[in-house]
C-alpha cells in the first residue's frame, strides 16, 4: 500500500507576555496513490521556560520546530498505521448502512 503522509501544524496558542507557545494543533493526512485519503488531527499542550537557554522567541519559531515538539510526544508510527488502516477500510469496506426496505424493487 503506497501512502504518503503530510504532517502540518494548523495553529498555535502562545502567551503574549513571553512569546512561549503553550499549545499546538496538528494534522497528519495520509493519501494513497489511488487518491483515497484519511487524516487525524488534535491539539496538545506544550510547556516552555522563558529563561531556558534553548527558548526560542515566538517570532523565530518555525513550523518544523513546532512539528518536532509535537512529534516527540506522539507515536508517529502508530498514528500513521491507524491512518493506513482507515484508508484500507475505505478502499475495502466491510460494513454498510441502509434500510433494506428502501432498496426493494
Amino acid at each position: 500500500m503506497a501512502i504518503s503522509y503530510d504532517w502540518r501544524i494548523l495553529n498555535t496558542t502562545y502567551e503574549t507576555a513571553t512569546g512561549g507557545i503553550i499549545s499546538a494543533s496538528w494534522q497528519c493526512a495520509g493519501t494513497h496513490t489511488d487518491g483515497t485519503t484519511s487524516d487525524m488531527r488534535s491539539s496538545m499542550h506544550l510547556t516552555y521556560a522563558a529563561d531556558d537557554p534553548d527558548f526560542v522567541p515566538y517570532s523565530d519559531v518555525t513550523e518544523a520546530m513546532v512539528m518536532g515538539w509535537v512529534q516527540a510526544r506522539l507515536d508517529v508510527t502508530e498514528l500513521e498505521t491507524l491512518i493506513a488502516e482507515d484508508i484500507g477500510e475505505l478502499q475495502h469496506p466491510v460494513t454498510a448502512e441502509g434500510l433494506p426496505w428502501e432498496n426493494a424493487a
